[in-house]
């Protein structure tokens, strides 16, 4: 079962801007027509509450969604692109890893049917139609398109489940979750039969608690050793744990500590968790006449469970007092960490020459401000025209002052883009 998986997303790229006139017979004072680029396309991952593990992105390394059309003539606008819908299971984490030293939490995802845009696509650009104004009634300029964001996720299930089962290998704990549920686990009489978590519901008429068993701990196991480790996480969400032990054991107590110490090491929370603590194989003779003895010996340490029970997985025995214990808790409610976002109003924010412009040595120099790069890639500079009008806008928006207030003189290189010009 694959339940970590690191993707790269790349929403959709805006469309060009167009460059265009409407000249036509009937329309004498067409003027520009140039349509906007359509948006890019998001990509969204939607929660599904019957997708249970993420084995879809086993051969999956790589999500793209469409790129937005150009702006076409006529004023008509490019299409939007299509967003990427992908569903994912209830109980994943979504973190942004695009920045090692910087990792980010986006999203908890822990109801079903809940959407998230993971990577937002880039706007179109504007066409030359946009930029018509009182003193320039033939715009040669337009935008390219917004490149979409790209984003390395790390993608973490850990299952949503009221009770989690845990315990040494071969202690019973598929077969506790057969008679307790419906579920149909893998059983057999050997160690690590369970290599995956297993889900199951039981239910009565006041609702229902969902279980997990998860695969047997050994020692070391938070460390890494076995195949417990793995799953270790898979229980961080439950309410209650169902510390389950074979009865026939040797050394009973110390493997109950041994578990108990590899949850605290893994996770201090963990432990922290109300346990009941299961006494498995009752039916066995040998187990049977050891009841009182082994009630007497757990009553000389401080463990961490609540309550204890003595049952047979094989004939049933004490399971339905057990299932009343269980269906007793309340169901487990879990934080989503999106509710701490903010509404960020919209400001104005002021453009510093550290933003604008770049000094590379002495007499080279690059804008490095977005919209002025997008209207040189969307526009063409062989045009003299064009150069004019970008000049233009760049005296507008202060960037000649900018650039004059750092340095720039007769002669030196100005950078946009790939695009070279001689400062006069």
């Amino acid at each position: 079962m694959l339940d970590l998986k690191k993707i790269e997303v790349r929403a959709g790229n805006g469309g060009n801007g167009s460059v265009s006139f409407i000249r036509e017979a009937l329309l004498p004072r067409g003027g520009p027509g140039g349509g906007n680029g359509g948006s890019g396309g998001n990509i969204i991952f939607i929660s599904d509450s019957s997708i249970l593990s993420l084995d879809k992105f086993s051969k999956r390394h790589h999500l793209i969604a469409e790129n937005g059309k150009n702006g076409l003539s006529h004023k008509k606008n490019g299409s939007k692109g299509k967003d990427l819908i992908i569903k994912i299971p209830v109980g994943t984490e979504i973190w942004d890893i695009s920045d090692e030293k910087n990792k980010k939490l986006i999203a908890d995802i822990s109801e079903n049917n809940e959407s998230i845009v993971v990577s937002k696509g880039g706007n179109g650009g504007f066409g030359n139609a946009h930029f018509v104004n009182s003193v320039n009634q033939e715009p040669l300029l337009a935008e390219s398109g917004q490149e979409g964001q790209i984003k390395i996720l790390l993608l973490n299930l850990k299952f949503i489940a009221d009770i989690g089962i845990i315990g040494l290998p071969n202690a019973g704990k598929s077969s506790l979750l057969s008679v307790l549920t419906q579920a149909k686990p893998k059983i057999a009489n050997y160690p690590f039969t369970t290599i995956d978590p297993n889900l199951g519901v039981i239910s009565d008429y006041k609702g229902q608690k969902i279980i997990v068993d998860i695969p047997g701990l050994i020692e070391g196991a938070s460390s890494g050793y076995g195949l417990g480790h793995k799953f270790l996480k898979h229980i961080q969400r439950t309410k209650f744990l169902v510390h389950l032990v074979d009865g026939s054991e040797d050394n009973l107590i110390d493997k109950i500590i041994q578990i108990n110490d590899e949850l605290r090491s893994f996770d201090n929370e963990l432990i922290k968790k109300p346990q009941i603590l299961c006494i498995n194989k009752c039916d066995l003779e040998e187990v049977k006449i050891s009841i009182d003895k082994i009630e007497k010996l757990l009553s000389n340490y401080k463990l961490p469970h609540s309550k204890l029970f003595f049952i047979s997985t094989k004939n049933n025995l004490g399971i339905n007092n057990l299932k009343e214990e269980i269906l007793s808790i309340k169901s487990t409610k879990v934080i989503n960490h999106k509710s701490d976002s903010t509404i960020i109003k919209p400001k104005v924010i002021q453009k510093t020459i550290q933003k604008v412009i770049l000094k590379e040595s002495d007499n080279l120099y690059r804008i490095i401000d977005e919209e002025i790069i997008r209207l040189v890639r969307g526009s063409n500079m062989e045009n003299w025209d064009a150069r004019v009008q970008l000049f233009n806008i760049l005296t507008k928006r202060k960037i000649t002052n900018m650039l004059i207030t750092n340095g720039i003189k007769n002669g030196d290189t100005l950078i946009i883009d790939e695009l070279e010009f001689e400062w006069e």
